[in-house]
C-alpha cells in the first residue's frame, strides 16, 4: 500500500504525439504522479514561466521532472531544454530527453546542455510505459 503522506510528483511531459501523452497518463495512473502535458516546446515554456508566477496555492506548480521529446515541430526539444536552463528558478529541474533516434551526437548534445538523462523511445507502448515509470521512480528517489 502506498504511503498516504508521500507527496505527489508533478511531471511536465512535452511531446507532439498525443499517443505518447496518453500512454504516460496510463503509465502513471496507479502511482502518485500528476502529469501536465504540452504538445510543443513553446507552449511548455509558457506553462513553466506561468508556474513561476503562480502562488503556492494555485494548481500550476513548478514540475518536479520534465520529460521531453526532442523531435518536435517549431521549437525542438533541444531548444526547449536550452530555454529552461537559462531560467535560474527552473535550472535545477531534472530533464529527461526522449528521441526516436539513438544518434550519439544528439544524446551528447542533450547531456551537454543540461539533460539529466537521454533515452531512445522504445518501439512498443508497454516498453514506453515501463521506461516512464522507471524515469519518475529514479528522479524522485
Amino acid at each position: 500500500m502506498a504511503d498516504a503522506n508521500k507527496r505527489q510528483t508533478n511531471v511536465l511531459l512535452v511531446d507532439d504525439d498525443e499517443a505518447v501523452i496518453e500512454l504516460a497518463r496510463r503509465a502513471f495512473k496507479d502511482i502518485p504522479v500528476s502529469v501536465h502535458a504540452e504538445t510543443s516546446g513553446s507552449r511548455a515554456l509558457d506553462y513553466l514561466l506561468g508556474c513561476l508566477h503562480a502562488s503556492d496555492s494555485e494548481e500550476d506548480q513548478v514540475p518536479d521532472l520534465i520529460i521531453t521529446d526532442l523531435n518536435m515541430p517549431g521549437m525542438s526539444g533541444i531548444e526547449f531544454i536550452r530555454e529552461v536552463r537559462v531560467h535560474s528558478h527552473l535550472s535545477n529541474i531534472p530533464i529527461v530527453a526522449m528521441s526516436t533516434t539513438d544518434d550519439p551526437g544528439e544524446m551528447d548534445t542533450c547531456r551537454r546542455i543540461g539533460c539529466t538523462n537521454c533515452l531512445t523511445k522504445p518501439h512498443t507502448a508497454s516498453e514506453l510505459m515501463k521506461i516512464m515509470k522507471q524515469t519518475v521512480a529514479l528522479s524522485t528517489a
